[in-house]
């Protein structure tokens, strides 16, 4: 350092607790520059890594300033004053400069634990009084969908429940926070953390950089799977670079054309360490909500970045503020916690001496040419005259609590009841009243079928959740609906049918070799077939979706056994596909939502493979999926109103199969058997099968194609 001069003065903290806030004071004779990053004075930050840096020049003035100008001025200086600042220095800069073009807010973190007004000062609870402070109501948000938090975090402490809800409290500005023995994690939090495999894909000089990455949630394999969820990889925009970046944005998801709610950039990491923990407080203080700030061991220091602020701050030509924002990808898969996180410095060295042992298993596994081969068509099933099939039964009118309608439930009860009997049969029943029906009380029946490990709890298995709206339009009358839904119904039985053997077989190897215990989350799928999702009058929000409303308020409100992994049946849902309006030709599929592109992208590759190995029998314009390289910035707010919304209300993840446009015939009449395209109807069962089979990971056990006996609907289950 002796290079820079008399006029590089650097100095570390000799205090109690960890120095870890990344501080620049640069003096120049008409101003003072303040920078605030993530990053360390190191090359393998400096020049190798992804970091954030938050620069402000504040011009001098004429003569020194007794009073602080700003509450900013005043926490920045007492923060380099208990970092250890030379107090000569901070004396010549006090009172010197104009903070009054400053409206961003800082956060700071200082050792200690604090009780009272003090603690809002420090760590959470400054958090949260500058959120709460901002007005921004993310509570209200949050429960409207138009919230999600992403954190990019260059070391995980040791994270529970507990720390993770009071931390996403604090982030949202709550008004009230209160502390719980039984938390849930909240699941509108994303956290962007690399695996070894991410490590192993990053340029060797960047690799060097791992150093700087750690995680201190131990042992790893036993964190709660609800934690492991909120992990997404850490891709670099930059191509093989890693990171050491500290960030939280948050933004409304479905509409990405606005700014964001708030980022914070800065050295906190995401750890009790950096941000200290709530406890109750002896103290009464209703600021603090009767909370004290425990445990802080780090000196951290940040800014709280308002939305509106952030065009100001981009460098021009910027077209998003995700592209000058954020550095990785939005977009990146889940890790589903089967990768392996970096589980602290000191492992970095042997990355690469042990080889196979660290090589992440992949929680989504690509079915080889020589399986999608082996995907089943429907064949005579989806033949629209064959009343033994899968589709015919259903190709009638089917309104909620009819004849119809009970008809139809006895065909899906008799089909898995005699061909899947390892597949678990649930109600979920409701009964409500309709614009058209006055004050009689209309049933509305959805159905639940269900393959879980068979050594699995109810409550520890997540399932990837395939749903169909079953009933049809009570106007006008003689209705059938057969792109809405009777085929994406037909389809889901297919699905099961297709993958049950394998299921079979991959669990029974798991079981021979003992292998029922060990990384790997427990996965399961089921279908739901959901009644009364059509308008009886009117598409209103008490007029439509009458089954999926009730089921997801249900699954909200259950609880599942003590110790479960996951607290609530709903919270079991690692992925909502939901299938409508298919079967007419030429179909168009928009990817609706970011937060799921990743699945959108899976289920497009199958498509274009398929396609390319010619197993598919439709010849469409286009893909049936074409938005596989849709960019962050091209999503817009909106989607399409239909079953999914009272799961996506409740933070369930969803994949939409719509079409944009609607078929032609929709809710017309011409919507029967004799407008379906036969070909695409078969394509859309072996592409939504080959989708599940590789989210179950079943590469290696499709069976070989045989002959199939065609369902006969003879065989009867009575309900």
């Amino acid at each position: 350092m002796a290079a820079y001069g008399d006029n590089f003065h650097a100095f570390y903290a000799w205090s109690p607790g960890s120095s870890h806030s990344k501080i620049l004071v640069l003096v120049y004779q008409t101003f003072l520059r303040i920078i605030i990053t993530s990053c360390n004075m190191m090359d393998i930050d400096t020049k190798l890594g992804d970091n954030h840096w938050y620069i402000h020049d504040l011009p001098k003035i004429a003569s020194q300033r007794q009073a602080p100008q700003s509450g900013f001025e005043t926490e920045f200086l007492t923060h380099l004053k208990a970092i250890g600042t030379p107090s000569g220095f901070i004396e010549t800069i006090q009172g010197m400069y104009d903070y009054s073009t400053i409206k961003v807010h800082l956060v700071t973190s200082v050792p200690g634990t604090y009780s009272g007004a003090k603690a809002e000062q420090s760590g959470l609870l400054r958090l949260r009084r500058v959120i709460k402070d901002m007005n921004l109501n993310l509570g209200q948000k949050k429960r409207q969908g138009k919230l999600q938090l992403e954190i990019c975090t260059a070391s995980l402490g040791n994270l529970s429940a507990k720390w993770l809800d009071g931390f996403y409290d604090c982030a949202l500005g709550r008004k009230y926070v209160e502390i719980t023995d039984d938390p849930e994690v909240p699941r509108e939090l994303k956290i962007f953390y690399p695996t070894v495999g991410d490590v192993r894909t990053a340029d060797k000089e960047a690799q060097d950089g791992a150093a700087n990455i750690g995680c201190h949630t131990r042992p790893w394999p036993q964190a709660p799977v609800a934690i492991k969820n909120l992990f997404h990889h850490y891709h670099s925009k930059d191509p093989g670079k890693l990171f050491h970046q500290k960030l939280i944005v948050a933004y409304d998801p479905f509409d990405p054309t606005a700014l964001p709610y708030y980022v914070y950039v800065g050295s906190a990491n995401l750890s009790p360490s950096a941000w200290g923990a709530l406890e109750k407080d002896k103290k009464e203080n209703e600021a603090t909500c009767d909370l004290k700030l425990v445990r802080t061991s780090n000196f951290e220091c940040g800014v709280i970045i308002p939305g509106f602020l952030i065009n100001d701050l981009l460098e021009p030509g910027t077209q998003t503020w995700q592209d000058g924002i954020v550095p990785f990808s939005q977009t990146a898969a889940n890790t589903n916690h089967l990768a392996v996180l970096l589980l602290n410095p000191a492992l970095v060295t042997l990355l690469f001496l042990v080889g196979n042992l660290l090589t992440p298993a992949a929680a989504y596994t690509s079915l080889s040419d020589d399986s999608l081969c082996r995907i089943p068509a429907a064949g005579a099933d989806f033949d629209i005259h064959n009343d033994a099939g899968l589709l015919a039964p259903i190709l009638i009118p089917r309104v909620p609590d009819t004849p119809g309608s009970d008809k139809v439930q006895q065909h899906f009860v008799d089909f898995f009841a005699t061909h899947l009997p390892s597949w678990t049969i649930e109600w979920h029943n409701s009964t409500s009243k309709t614009p058209a029906t006055g004050d009689k009380l209309v049933s509305f029946r959805n159905l639940i079928f269900r393959r879980d490990p068979p050594w699995a709890g109810v409550g520890d298995v997540a399932r990837l959740t395939l749903a169909a709206h079953y009933d049809s339009l009570y106007r006008p009358e003689g209705f059938i609906g057969a792109t809405d839904s009777a085929a994406p119904c037909a389809m889901l039985l297919h699905v099961a049918r297709s993958v049950d053997e394998a299921l079979t077989k991959k669990w029974e190897a798991m079981e021979a070799a003992g292998d029922t215990d060990g990384l790997e989350e427990e996965k399961g799928v089921q279908i739901l077939l959901l009644d009364g999702e059509e308008a009886w009058v009117q598409w209103t929000d008490t007029d439509s979706t009458y089954g999926s409303r009730a089921l997801a308020e249900t699954w909200n409100g259950e609880v599942h056994p003590a110790m479960s992994v996951y607290k609530h049946p709903i919270d079991s849902i690692s992925l909502f596909v939901l299938l409508d309006l298919l079967g007419a030709s030429d179909p168009h599929i928009p990817s609706y939502f970011q937060t799921t592109h990743w699945a959108y992208q899976k289920l497009a590759k199958i498509e274009a493979r398929m396609r390319q190995l010619k197993i598919l029998e439709s010849t469409p314009q286009g893909p049936f999926l074409p938005e596989a390289n849709k960019e962050s910035r091209q999503f817009r707010p909106g989607f399409v109103l239909d079953d999914h919304v009272p799961f996506m209300d409740r933070g369930v993840h969803i994949l939409h199969i719509i079409p944009t446009p609607f078929p032609w015939f929709w809710h017309r009449m011409e919507d029967d058997g004799e407008h379906l395209d036969g070909p695409t109807v078969q394509d859309w069962a072996r592409l939504m099968t080959a989708f599940v089979a590789e989210w179950m990971d079943l590469e290696g056990f499709v069976p070989w194609l045989e002959d199939k006996a065609v369902y006969d609907r003879s065989d009867k289950t009575e309900l």
